[in-house]
């Protein structure tokens, strides 16, 4: 995990934290070899060229994934 990432992880507030590490939590358990950057100014986890954007916001968390080209799905999308 990259410092930003780590940065933004811990200035989560502690009302937010519990839900954001049992997502984070559940990913790790599915996809343990996934790498987990700074993207869009939220932690993105990655893996080939799939993303994952999870933001937190004061009203919870976001999730925005992008399945990226020869997935199979969504071909020819942007």
């Amino acid at each position: 995990m990259d410092a930003g990432v780590a940065e933004y992880i811990d200035a989560i507030k502690a009302d937010q934290r519990p839900l954001f590490d049992r997502v984070h939590g559940l990913i790790m358990e599915v996809q343990p070899d996934i790498e987990v950057v700074l993207s869009y100014k939220m932690p993105t986890y990655v893996s080939g060229a799939r993303r994952l954007h999870v933001g937190v916001w004061k009203q919870g968390l976001s999730f925005y994934g992008r399945l990226g080209k020869g997935s199979g799905h969504g071909a020819g999308r942007t």
